[in-house]
C-alpha cells in the first residue's frame, strides 16, 4: 500500500513541475510586455529624475530584465531554489545609490515589480489547478524578500564607500588593486 501512495506523491510531483513549466514556458512569452509594464509604471511613479541619465536607464531596464527572468526561473524551479542575485541587480542597486535614488523608492520599486509580475501569473491562472498556483504565488515572497534584503545591502554599502573621504576611498583603491 506504501508504494501505491509513494507512486502517487511522485506522480502528483511530476504534476505540479510539468504545471510550473508549463506557467513559466507562458510567461516568458510574455517577458517583454512584463518589462514593458514595469518599466512603465516605475516611470508613472513619478520618482525617477535619474532616469534622465542613459547608464541609469540601460541599468535600470538591465536589471528589471534580470529580475523578471530570475522570478520566471524560481516558478519552474519551485520554492527550494535559492539562486544568487543577477549582477545587473546589485550593479543597479549600488548605482541607484550613487545616483541619489533613496532606498525606499528601490524597495518600492523591486515591489512594483512583485506586484505585476503576480498580475501576470493570476492572467494565466485559469489555465492551471488553483491549488498550483496557489503554491506559486506563496513561493515567490522569500525570493523577493532577498532580492530586498540583497538591495538594502548594496545601498548601504555604496552608501558607506561614498561617504568616506576622497583620501580614504583612494588609499582603498590602491590597496584593493595591489591586494589583486
Amino acid at each position: 500500500m506504501e508504494r501505491h501512495a509513494d507512486d502517487r506523491d511522485a506522480a502528483q510531483s511530476q504534476s505540479i513541475q510539468r504545471i510550473r513549466n508549463e506557467l513559466s514556458s507562458r510567461l516568458r512569452q510574455r517577458s517583454g510586455e512584463i518589462e514593458a509594464t514595469i518599466f512603465a509604471r516605475i516611470l508613472a511613479s513619478g520618482e525617477t529624475p535619474e532616469l534622465e541619465d542613459a547608464e541609469y536607464t540601460a541599468g535600470l531596464k538591465t536589471a528589471i530584465r534580470q529580475a523578471v527572468d530570475l522570478g520566471i526561473t524560481s516558478i519552474e524551479q519551485g520554492p527550494e531554489w535559492n539562486p544568487p542575485v543577477p549582477p545587473g541587480m546589485a550593479i543597479q542597486a549600488q548605482r541607484a545609490a550613487r545616483s541619489g535614488v533613496s532606498l525606499d523608492a528601490v524597495l518600492r520599486r523591486y515591489a512594483t515589480g512583485d506586484r505585476i509580475v503576480g498580475e501576470f501569473i493570476v492572467e494565466e491562472a485559469d489555465r492551471f489547478p488553483g491549488h498550483v498556483i496557489g503554491q506559486v504565488m506563496k513561493s515567490r515572497g522569500p525570493l523577493v524578500d532577498a532580492l530586498m534584503a540583497q538591495a538594502s545591502t548594496h545601498d548601504v554599502r555604496e552608501f558607506e564607500r561614498m561617504s568616506r573621504s576622497p583620501e580614504k576611498r583612494q588609499s582603498d583603491l590602491v590597496g584593493e588593486r595591489l591586494a589583486g
